[in-house]
């Protein structure tokens, strides 16, 4: 899905999964929308789960998104090294606020590009879930064999965002798991590839209320 042109959105309560071949955002947000992404799950998506980002020129009228319990899983995977997906990047002059999303496996989980509108009071972001099944993933897209740290990506080294006190964030496998009702722990699907992962939280979810 692309929005563009000041378009105000409640994108809500939608299930993407295991799109886009080698390229492709689920959700992409542009030129001064505004509104709200909420409740969905996307899962093994190529590019990005959801992307905000305005105009390198044009500041106004502004990308402004609140972001805010969504499910991203295993998003990424099929570009690269050059172009990593994130379950939620912010890029080029977009601000919103982020808060309580589910982040796993995902190459990348949430990026604050240099170009993304931090100095605005209202760009904030916490509460936000990280978890990996396992402690590192290679990376053979580009035809390699490249090993990368899943925790190490859950806020990427070369953006500015950073993690917050709020946050709960998995430092091993096992901690902070989110407890779906069912997951197969696959860090990268091919596309179009069957599922039967089930989201839903079980009893006992760091998640639940956090």
């Amino acid at each position: 899905m692309r929005f563009e042109n000041g378009a105000h959105l409640a994108i809500l309560r939608n299930t993407i999964t295991c799109s886009g071949s080698t390229d492709g955002e689920a959700i992409n947000i542009k030129s001064g929308c505004t509104g709200d992404v909420a409740y969905n799950v996307i899962y093994s998506q190529a590019g990005s789960g959801v992307k905000l980002e305005t105009d390198k020129i044009k500041l106004f009228p502004q990308t402004n998104i609140n972001v805010y319990n969504n499910t991203l899983v295993s998003n990424g995977w099929r570009r690269g090294f050059g172009e990593p997906g994130r379950g939620v990047s912010i890029d080029l002059n977009a601000k919103g606020n982020i808060f309580n999303n589910i982040m796993v496996n995902n190459y990348q989980g949430l990026e604050v590009f240099t170009g993304a509108d931090t100095a605005a009071a209202d760009f904030k972001y916490g509460n936000n879930l990280f978890y990996a099944s396992q402690d590192t993933y290679t990376d053979t897209t580009q035809g390699g064999h490249l090993s990368i740290s899943l925790r190490a990506n859950f806020y990427p080294g070369d953006g500015l965002g950073k993690p917050q006190s709020s946050d709960l964030i998995s430092t091993k496998v096992g901690d902070k798991d989110p407890l779906f009702k069912s997951f197969d722990g696959k860090v990268a699907t091919p596309n179009g590839v069957a599922t039967s992962n089930d989201y839903h939280l079980n009893t006992g979810s760091p998640a639940i209320g956090s």
